[in-house]
């Protein structure tokens, strides 16, 4: 009876979408979500009919008649003064099944109550709190994994092999978050909480449809009506990870002197004899627990992130979905007062490394669509007159903003050129881009491949401009020793400006020509950079192939122009045993990375890129 079982949950969400349900039925949907099991596929349309229910929005192309209809669930609320103050006990007081469930029934409950309290006079009264109590219910759903619950379960279908491999730092985040809140709340060693949730494939096109409306709604009410708690919350973050960081540093000098002192000891023994071994072995035993329980410090919370992951899984791949971000909510008329316009720009504020790589991510997928992409070139070339984006003074000097092609372009060449001036020296160990950086790069190329797929424009201005030099940049650092899922990025972002996808080729009759001709071109000059740099080794004998250098290891000519600036990230040196060795010396270009790396670990990121 599955099929049976799914059919009537469907027609109970049409149901709940068109009429409202009256006080028992809605409390007996309520019950029923508090101890279903998330892999059910009826809990997904069941929980989608409850949120539907409580749904306050005006998001929509008729803004009245949104408004009206939130007005009226108000109004059928405040009927009944017994029935809300029941719905918010089944909602807030009793236990749930999931907490990610529970996170995010919450977060709706306290978007209507903040809706209620502001448009319905004596709402407050009569549910028992103000908006400091709706804040923190919100705070609270926010902690139990509501983020996660929208982005994994939700949105679970949308999560395909590649998008996990692509933002595979951002679901780590989250879920090594999970794991520490599971590990402080859960008594239970035999809890499933770590696990990811069920994600359903059976998900018809018109409930894709409806999941995603209802959550694009959810999550344009809480940026609009819950601003302020979305700036504290990363505020506090961005110290607790600060905090954080500098107590890392404190445990690893302990650790440092601890083990120094630990060799004087054992020097000490040798020259002393056995005698002192017992004493010595008790205090090195209890600076070793100490050292351990300093490291087993709680991760600091990354909510900024799942954020951002929501809105970066929501919107992937859906052209021109997202414009109310750009602040051109019809693809032309500007309103930079929109709230969603306000959170962009106040999001190219953070910096706290793992935010600005949730963030690049989430501008990726804004930045999806033929309108969409022109708005992000726009955006991250600082062009004030339209965005409130980093001004031209500013990209000119010195200190270009990260949200910026030149600091973003220039942090690729600075690592490229760091990497190739160790080359020369065949005993110097091989250098190695730190992990966290080689994901906020990645975050980055996926942008650039966003905006140049959809805008022509786009493609042309930053394939043209001399400073930039994106091309000759990126197939520089191809060849050097960087790790696969970053060589995969660069020839994504590569493959992107020869690309054309049908949204480009949308353009009109007389423009198609002109653009396919540009298009022709770029991938003919890409292709002889593809050889010149032998990240394709183009040699037909054997012997000589087996000599050849790997991907890209030949150095393409920079033009002379004045070198990148604005390296505002990676400005620690690099340094470190890497995996990846010494410089490649003696490889086949990309052939050497299918055989000897990829085919080992059966994952083939690089070689599907290059496809």
């Amino acid at each position: 009876l599955g099929e049976e079982r799914k059919q009537l949950a469907m027609l109970l969400f049409a149901v709940v979408n068109d009429y409202q349900l009256n006080s028992n039925e809605l409390i007996a949907l309520v019950d029923w979500l508090r101890t279903s099991n998330t892999e059910d596929p009826v809990t997904l349309r069941l929980i989608l009919a409850l949120l539907v229910a409580l749904n306050t929005s005006n998001v929509g192309s008729d803004h009245e008649s949104s408004e009206a209809a939130a007005l009226d669930k108000i109004s059928h609320l405040v009927r009944d003064s017994q029935f809300l103050v029941k719905l918010n006990a089944e909602i807030i007081d009793k236990s749930w099944s999931d907490d990610g469930m529970k996170g995010l029934v919450w977060l709706q409950w306290a978007l209507l109550a903040l809706f209620g309290i502001k448009r319905s006079p004596g709402f407050d009264h009569l549910i028992g709190y103000r908006e400091d109590r709706i804040e923190e219910i919100a705070q609270q759903a926010i902690h139990m994994g509501a983020y996660r619950f929208a982005v994994d379960y939700m949105l679970g279908y949308r999560i395909t092999d590649d998008l996990d491999y692509e933002l595979s730092a951002e679901f780590e985040v989250l879920q090594r978050q999970r794991k520490t809140q599971t590990a402080a709340s859960a008594s239970d060693s035999s809890s499933k909480d770590n696990q990811r949730y069920a994600h359903f494939t059976d998900v018809s096109e018109d409930l894709q449809w409806q999941i995603e409306n209802v959550l694009n709604c959810m999550i344009t009410s809480f940026i609009e009506r819950m601003s302020s708690l979305i700036r504290r919350m990363r505020y506090s973050e961005e110290d607790a990870i600060y905090q954080a960081q500098q107590a890392e540093l404190q445990r690893i000098a302990q650790e440092e002197q601890r083990q120094l002192l630990q060799q004087q000891q054992q020097q000490q023994l040798l020259q002393s004899g056995f005698r002192y071994s017992r004493l010595i072995n008790n205090q090195t035993s209890a600076g070793g627990m100490a050292a351990s329980t300093a490291a087993a410090a709680p991760e600091p919370r990354r909510d900024t992130e799942a954020l951002f992951l929501w809105i970066t899984v929501l919107f992937s791949d859906r052209p021109d979905i997202g414009l109310r971000f750009w602040g051109r909510p019809d693809g032309t008329r500007l309103e930079m007062d929109d709230r969603l316009a306000v959170f962009l720009r106040w999001g190219s504020d953070c910096r706290e490394q793992g935010m600005i790589r949730g963030y690049f991510n989430m501008l990726s997928s804004l930045a999806c669509g033929p309108k969409a992409s022109v708005c992000a070139y726009e955006f991250m070339s600082g062009n004030n007159s339209d965005f409130m984006g980093p001004s031209r003074s500013q990209v000119a000097s010195n200190q270009a903003p990260l949200c910026s092609w030149p600091a973003l372009f220039g942090a690729l060449d600075f690592y490229a050129s760091q990497m190739r001036q160790s080359e020369p020296d065949p005993l110097s160990s091989a250098p190695e881009i730190p992990e966290s950086e080689v994901a906020l790069l990645r975050s980055f190329l996926r942008l650039c491949r966003s905006v140049v797929r959809y805008s022509i424009v786009a493609r042309t201005s930053l394939y043209d401009n001399a400073e930039y030099s994106p091309i000759i940049c990126m197939f520089n650092l191809l060849g050097c020793t960087v790790p696969v899922s970053l060589k995969a990025s660069l020839i994504g972002a590569i493959s992107a400006f020869g690309e054309l996808s049908q949204d480009v080729g949308h353009a009109e009759d007389s423009m198609s020509d002109a653009v396919r001709q540009t298009v022709s071109d770029i991938a003919r000059r890409n292709w002889e950079l593809l050889e010149q740099s032998q990240t394709l080794p183009t040699t037909s004998d054997i012997e000589a192939l087996r000599q050849a250098k790997p991907a890209g290891s030949q150095p393409v000519p920079m033009p002379e122009q004045t070198p990148h600036r604005g390296i505002t990230i990676g400005r620690g040196s690099i340094s470190g045993n890497g995996g990846g060795g010494r410089p490649w010396q003696g490889r086949g270009g990309i052939i050497y990375e299918l055989e000897e790396i990829e085919s080992a670990v059966e994952t083939y990121p690089e070689m599907r890129a290059f496809v």
